[in-house]
């Protein structure tokens, strides 16, 4: 909506050295050299469950991305309508490597010799993630109430049962044609 020369100072935004266009006249910042946006891309970046840098959470989406491709690769059963529940399987492994560690280097009590807070926060993500684990048929349990065992070849026990039974007749068979 243009209303005349008059509003020509709302429509454009004047160059601060004087000069019109470019980037200097669509960033109203100074321009940073590559040193100091390294330095201030690097400074935010913590570790941890509570981790609120743009920077650390780039870092922890990476980790998921890379975990549910190596996920993909490990379990070839999964759809692409699995994918929401693997990249949440995988979301809740990174965040429990990270509270882990958390636990890990600053210890499961308090000094007044209490259970840490983390502590249940870790109970719980390890307890939503064996659900997850369960409805993509990772657990040995969920395979087998399917049915189907994609990385064995069935059950252990029942395997080793047919082949002693199969051995067995193999050796009946072997004495009485001799």
């Amino acid at each position: 909506m243009y209303a005349g020369p008059q509003a020509a100072h709302l429509t454009r935004f004047p160059a601060p050295d004087g000069r019109d266009g470019g980037l200097d006249a669509t960033y109203h910042v100074p321009m940073l050299s590559s040193a100091e946006r390294q330095q201030r891309q690097l400074a935010p970046v913590r570790h941890g469950l509570y981790v609120r840098a743009a920077n650390g959470r780039q870092l922890r989406d990476r980790a998921v991305q890379r975990l549910v491709s190596k996920l993909r690769q490990a379990i070839p059963w999964l759809t692409p309508s699995d994918l929401p529940a693997a990249r949440a399987w995988c979301e809740a492994e990174v965040l429990s490597r990270l509270v882990f560690h958390e636990l890990r280097v600053n210890g499961i009590t308090t000094g007044q010799g209490e259970p840490r807070r983390l502590l249940s926060e870790y109970r719980q993500l390890r307890s939503a993630q064996l659900g997850y684990a369960r409805e993509l048929a990772m657990t040995p349990q969920a395979r087998k109430a399917l049915g189907a065992d994609p990385g064995r070849e069935g059950d252990a026990v029942e395997n080793f049962r047919s082949y002693v039974a199969s051995r067995d007749a193999k050796r009946h068979d072997a004495r009485t044609a001799s």
